[in-house]
Order: structure tokens, then sequence, then C-alpha cells
């Protein structure tokens, strides 16, 4: 489903009303923060160990991603506000050219982006339902991990799916998201 037709679309503008006005308890820089985590999620799993190929499956992953879990989470208003907040898309290009400037430096990456994820944690664990913030950040871990497990090492990404840099990335991840350890 990768373009929506006119008619979807409309669909799709009418819900959005619906949308933030469940989320009137949260302030615009709240929204903001659910709305671009998802979008530091893919970046922060395509710079733990990738190249220009991983890259491009990195990428399509995550829109597969995207669109499997605002079908499989319909309902959830964090996950769906992560769809619908515009006034952050420029703030998203401004991560993803800050991702694209500071090449590989892994790093430097994380030194920006874990704490804004951090604090949509923290939002979504003091403002949303237990229900909703759980599925929240598993969709949150899911898109860096699928994003990880896009391509592999080796010649056009063929071998091992996931490098330690990744998977150490992984489980740094879900401490950081309150999700425990993956053993």
């Amino acid at each position: 489903m990768d373009a929506i037709t006119g008619e979807n679309n409309q669909n799709l503008v009418a819900e959005e009303t619906v949308y933030t006005e469940k989320l009137e308890e949260y302030t615009q820089e709240e929204r903001q923060d659910i709305f671009l985590a998802p979008f530091y999620s893919y970046f922060l799993a395509s710079a733990s160990d990738g190249g220009i190929i991983a890259a491009a499956r990195e990428f399509a992953e995550f829109d597969r991603v995207m669109v499997d879990s605002l079908e499989q989470l319909k309902g959830n208003k964090l996950v769906e506000a992560s769809f619908w907040n515009l006034d952050s898309e420029a703030k998203r290009k401004d991560a993803h050219q800050k991702i694209k400037t500071e090449g590989q430096n892994f790093e430097a990456v994380k030194q920006e982006f874990f704490p804004l994820i951090k604090r949509a944690v923290e939002i979504t664990k003091t403002k949303a339902c237990k229900k909703d913030a759980g599925e929240y950040l598993y969709f949150i871990y899911d898109i860096a991990d699928r994003v990880v497990n896009a391509s592999g090492e080796g010649f056009l990404g063929t071998g091992e799916k996931v490098s330690p840099k990744e998977k150490e990335f992984l489980e740094e991840f879900r401490n950081l998201l309150g999700l425990g350890s993956s053993d």
C-alpha cells in the first residue's frame, strides 16, 4: 500500500481530527516528540552499522514497518500520532540531514537522538494508558529491530543479518525504551 488513493487520503484526513482530539492532554511539543521517535529509531538503527546497499533495504523496511504498524495497532493514539503531526516534518528532515552529515559517527548520532527518544518514552509512560504506552514502545523498538535485520553483512548484504555492533545497539535501545533485556 505505497500509494494512497485520493479517496483513502480524504478518509485519513477526516480521521486526523479524531486522533488530535484524543491527544488534547499532550502539548504540541509532546506530540512532536511522539511523532519523531519512530524516525529517530530508524535513523539510529540505520546508522548503527550499514552501508549504501544496506541503507536502501533499511529504508524500504522502515516504510513497511510503518504501514504494518498503522494497520496492526489501529486505535493506539500514540502510534497514530506518529503519522499525523505535520508540524514536525521539518524537524524530521533536519534529523535526517544530521545523520547524513555526521556520516558513520554512530556515537555522535546516539548522543543526539537517545535523549530525544528518552523524552518520548517518559511522555508515554506518564500520560498514556499502559496498553497504548506499551504498544508504542514496542512499535519504536520494532522499527529498529526490523531495520537492523533488513540487510546483512558481506557481498550485497547477504551474509550475517545482525552484526555485533547492531546487536549491541538493539540491546542498548531496548534498555533505553524500558523494555528490558532480550535474554
